[in-house]
């Protein structure tokens, strides 16, 4: 990534659930991380149902900052692509702004919001061995 991204947070999915007042993840963000302020965040995960959305609502709702979701200017009624020019529009319009938290992966515009954002947040979901106790 040749960005100016300065942090990337990896989260793990009971984070992401937990994410709420008093969580010990949000006081560690209260004011950044290592001093760096949090406001052009992308939120981003290796597969559907990770918990990109959950984890980007209650993390702006917590910054108060306004939450995008990339699947809302990608998709239009009916499930019809939006053509690519569209997409990209959208995506430069909000990235104009001061803060923002934009979540989904698209890679084909991933460099446009990358270049803009300080921080990268990729919800993981939890390892485990498979075994049932």
């Amino acid at each position: 990534m040749t960005g100016q991204c300065s942090t990337h947070i990896s989260v793990s999915m009971t984070d992401a659930i937990l994410l709420q007042e008093g969580s010990p993840f949000l006081m560690n963000i209260e004011g950044g991380v290592d001093g760096i302020s949090m406001e052009r965040i992308m939120v981003i995960g290796v597969s559907a149902g990770v918990g990109k959305s959950t984890f980007a609502r209650r993390l702006g709702d917590h910054l108060n900052i306004e939450v995008y979701h990339l699947d809302t200017f990608y998709w239009k009624p009916g499930w019809v692509e939006a053509p690519l020019e569209e997409f990209i529009s959208a995506q430069k319009k909000v990235l104009s702004h001061d803060k923002w938290i934009m979540e989904g992966n698209y890679s084909h515009s991933f460099n446009l919001r990358s270049e803009l954002a300080d921080t990268i947040n990729s919800p993981c979901l939890p390892f485990t061995s498979g075994k049932t106790s």
